[in-house]
């Protein structure tokens, strides 16, 4: 069993480092709208910029975790460009 870096130990919980991601931040008429460049659709918006960043931040988790159900079983390599 391993566990998550907000230590779950639970069955099936991975370990996922902690990384940090550059987002970009929009005033608009209606709020804030965030999004992360690094990782594609991967946006959100809040009332407040606070708000955005909070949001976004869930959107990030959200965003790796379908990605790693998506790729589960698949043989994956890492490559330099």
């Amino acid at each position: 069993m391993r566990t998550s870096a907000n230590g779950d130990s639970s069955g099936e919980a991975c370990y996922t480092p902690r990384m940090r991601y550059t987002v970009v931040i929009n005033k608009t008429a209606h709020g804030f709208d965030v999004r992360c460049p690094a990782l594609p659709g991967c946006h959100s918006q809040g009332h407040t910029e606070k708000e955005a960043l909070t949001n976004i931040k869930d959107a990030i988790k959200t965003y790796l975790a379908m990605v790693r159900k998506e790729t589960k079983g698949l043989r994956t390599r890492q490559v330099l460009s």
